[in-house]
């Protein structure tokens, strides 16, 4: 039978009725103004509505009010061709004096109604034990889902859910790029829920903008967790996904000269970086994407000495990494190359040119934190940043702008801030990181961004607007079982990541191919390595091209839950399919304590359809009805891999 995910009317009318938030008394927006407790946009502030037509598929609305001189403007994106609603709010002191403290701010505080409510929640990027996901029964008693104190969006918490209700689902993600809390509780109706910016306890001054998070709800028909996953990935292709030359990002095949002489990339050269790409187009690797990690700088070999944004002119004498930039665009590859401007470390440039662009904050003991952090809240300091990168990407023909962040912010945010101020200097410099990749990719066309943020631990919706994750996570890049989990939960929230051709094998077989199947991936055998390795890599590209360009527009089937005690005695399996095309591909993994022989795949055919299979690594392939295909059985040796395409026949 075929599983269509496009929204049905009963879901747009569902969405409507339970989301109505496109006018200034159904906003669920809730702060506290002084000892005032505000719900919405009330009418003592002369709310106005204006509507427009973004495009064909989405309608805004803009509620403005104002009440002396403290506006409040409301931005609510309804969609046409899915069941979601998605608003920000922004808070301006439009008059002469301070406001008054505005505290407890929660973007939406908004009951739900339904029975059984289930929250389907995840803990993040956090180290070894991250990218797991929880179910919770709710009850009266509040549950918080709130990242660690570290001021990254994504560690300890993921701000992507699902609420499983006995007829519908809600699916929800916050776009906040620093600290958030959402809380979850049953009540008589079903649930209430509240998430907003963690702290908030601020007066804004004179011609000063706040904003709350970017909310963004679905709502599926059923109970089915596979339609919700599906609708969401499709809504997140259509809509959030960031483009290149006006399409959603391609598969790309990553490649890199990394440590070279020194740690990361700190004693690369023009001429080691020219000859290791061109060895690899030599031995036939076809690559979309050249990396160029940390340490362009002057470092003295310590990559982490961050805050000289200019080359190291005794390693990059002619232009800096223009010839390298050159070369890649010669061979139609994109160059990425590695920031981090929020860190500045003592000795650099920012720091002893422009200590007016820093927060600072010292140890208990007096002592000095040993670096400090670049203030985007500081319109000054901004512009200088955007005109410093911007003018090196478009010196060096940076196509993929890489930026890290590897250090606790909520401290330089906190220790800065007055009573009257708490979360104010974490809300501007917040804005300020949208507005500075938001100016990147204006002013150059053809750019995307890579967020790294010490590997995934800043992907929220925000981010995830202006970016793709290559680095999801640091921890378990050669862990099949690791990353398989990771993969797993991915593909259910974040459609574009990238893995590693790295395992526990000795080389870079077969099996560990198939543990990096992602949309983007690392050929990471070294340009001078064995042929063995180079022959593999010639001959799986292309079919993980294949089978990449599928996880991105094909449905994803979860095939199974893993239990983390037994990571390393499953199989595991994906499968994607797309029903406009009617092709897919179902792949298997056995890991090397699975015991089980054998596994059989579920897999989404059409009735009344025969398929054509075939396997490209062992060459069988057959035709047979969907009747007789809907499940798949595969058997595997351990450490062993399988992949099979399908294609739906007229």
């Amino acid at each position: 039978m075929k599983m269509v995910f496009k929204p049905t009317k009963n879901e747009m009318l569902l969405a409507v009725r339970r989301m109505s938030y496109a006018s200034a008394a159904s906003l669920p927006l809730c702060f506290k103004l002084g000892d005032e407790v505000i719900k919405g946009i009330p009418t003592s502030f002369n709310p106005t509505e204006t509507k427009r037509f973004i495009d064909s598929n989405i309608v805004e609305t803009v509620i403005t009010g104002n009440r002396k001189g403290l506006e409040i403007r409301a931005e609510v994106l309804q969609y046409r061709d899915m069941p979601v609603v998605e608003y920000t709010v922004y808070f301006t002191n439009k008059g002469e004096a301070d406001t008054a403290i505005l505290s407890d701010i929660n973007a939406i505080d908004a009951d739900f109604c339904g029975e059984a409510p289930v929250l389907q929640y995840g803990n993040g990027e956090d180290g070894g034990n991250g990218y797991k996901f929880f179910e919770r029964k709710l009850e009266a008693d509040p549950y918080v889902l709130s990242p660690r104190d570290t001021g990254l969006s994504c560690q300890g918490a993921y701000p992507f859910f699902r609420v499983k209700f006995d007829d519908y689902i809600l699916t929800g993600a916050i776009g906040w790029s620093g600290s958030w809390k959402a809380e979850f509780c049953a009540n008589e109706m079903g649930i209430n829920f509240k998430a907003g910016q963690k702290c908030t306890n601020f007066k804004i001054l004179p011609g000063e903008t706040m904003r709350t998070p970017r909310i963004c709800l679905m709502l599926t028909e059923s109970a089915c967790e596979t339609r919700a996953i599906n609708m969401w990935r499709r809504f997140y292709n259509a809509h959030i996904m960031p483009k290149q030359w006006g399409e959603n990002i391609p598969p790309k095949l990553c490649a890199h000269v990394f440590e070279y002489k020194s740690p990361e990339f700190t004693g690369a050269t023009e001429d080691s970086q020219i000859f290791g790409l061109q060895k690899y187009l030599k031995r036939g690797i076809d690559i979309d994407l050249w990396w160029y990690d940390a340490g362009f700088y002057p470092c003295n070999g310590n990559w982490p000495t961050v805050g000289t944004w200019k080359e190291d002119s005794a390693r990059w004498p002619n232009n800096g990494l223009g010839p390298l930039g050159k070369e890649c665009e010669k061979n139609d590859i994109d160059l990425m190359v590695w920031f981090e401007p929020e860190r500045v470390v003592q000795g650099t440039e920012i720091y002893n040119e422009h200590p007016e662009f820093l927060l600072k904050w010292k140890n208990e003991d007096g002592t000095y934190a040993g670096q400090d952090m670049f203030n985007y809240g500081n319109p000054e300091a901004l512009n200088w940043m955007i005109n410093r990168i911007d003018t090196l990407i478009k010196k060096w023909n940076i196509k993929c702008y890489r930026q890290d962040f590897n250090f606790n912010s909520w401290c330089y945010w906190r220790l800065n801030e007055a009573y009257d101020r708490l979360g104010a200097i974490e809300n501007l410099c917040i804005q300020g990181y949208y507005k500075f990749w938001d100016e990147l990719l204006l002013r150059n066309p053809g750019l995307f961004i890579d967020s790294c943020a010490g590997g995934g631990r800043r992907n929220d919706l925000e981010t995830l607007r202006r970016s793709v994750s290559f680095q999801y996570t640091d921890v378990g890049l050669n862990d099949p079982a690791q990353k398989q989990r990771q993969h797993l939960m991915l593909f259910e929230w974040m459609p574009y990541f990238r893995a590693h051709t790295w395992s526990d094998s000795e080389k870079v077989d077969e099996y560990t191919w198939f543990v990096a199947w992602a949309p983007a991936v690392t050929f990471m055998p070294k340009c001078w390595a064995g042929e063995e390795e180079f022959e593999i890599g010639r001959k799986m590209t292309p079919i993980w091209r294949r089978a990449a360009e599928l996880q991105l527009r094909g449905d994803y089937y979860r095939q199974m839950k893993i239990k983390y005690d037994e990571e390393l005695t499953c199989f595991t399996c994906e499968h994607f399919y797309d029903p406009e095309k009617g092709d897919g591909f179902v792949m298997f993994l056995r890991n090397r304590d699975c015991e089980q022989d054998s596994f059989t795949a579920k897999l989404a055919v059409e009735d009344g359809f025969d398929y054509f299979v075939e396997n490209p690594l062992t060459g069988e392939s057959f035709t047979k009805p969907a009747e007789e295909l809907r499940e798949f059985t595969q058997s595997l040796e351990k450490k062993q891999g399988a992949v099979w395409f399908i294609q739906r026949l007229k």
